[in-house]
């Protein structure tokens, strides 16, 4: 929560507590009339990263229930089917071509929540003088392995691999 959203609404209340911040080098004095709207624009900006952040885990968890689904449609029906069968072979290709859309839209999504994650660092940059966002999420930018959302991306990519390996384990027989 920014210093400024916690000041209070009541004008006389509010220019103490402006004045106060103001003395202490805090806020810039050109910024007091655009303040408000300046926070409502970024509480927006915020709350659209969180609602990207937040459709990518879904988009994510929807993908990895569809692939266990598969592998367990294809586990169940593998004893029973040997010999060549068409749904041993059309489940392992169905789920590679999952995971190539599983990867594009991954991939998609990360880059919407990058460029949000920016405009989230300009503006608090901007109004926060404490830049707690820009400061904790310009350590994903600077180092995205330790971002879960950015390994993320990569799983299906395993599942790719892995469905090519049962595909050919399957037309080889």
């Amino acid at each position: 929560m920014s210093l400024y959203s916690a000041m209070p609404d009541d004008q006389a209340q509010s220019s103490i507590a402006y004045e106060h911040l103001q003395k202490q080098g805090q806020i810039m004095p050109t910024r007091r009339k655009y303040l408000k709207r300046d926070i409502e624009i970024f509480k927006v900006v915020t709350d659209h990263l969180k609602q990207d952040t937040a459709q990518f885990w879904i988009r994510a968890n929807f993908f990895l229930v569809a692939h266990a689904g598969l592998l367990s449609a294809f586990a169940v029906s593998f004893p029973s089917l040997k010999g060549g069968s068409v749904v041993l072979r059309v489940i392992p290709i169905l789920g590679a071509f999952m995971s190539v859309y599983w990867l594009l839209v991954l991939r998609s999504s990360i880059k919407w929540i990058q460029l949000w994650r920016e405009q989230v660092i300009r503006l608090d940059e901007e109004l926060d003088p404490f830049r707690c966002y820009s400061q904790v999420e310009s350590h994903a930018s600077r180092k995205p392995f330790s971002s879960p959302s950015y390994l993320t991306q990569f799983l299906p990519a395993f599942f790719l691999l892995a469905w090519s390996a049962i595909s050919i384990f399957t037309f080889l027989g």
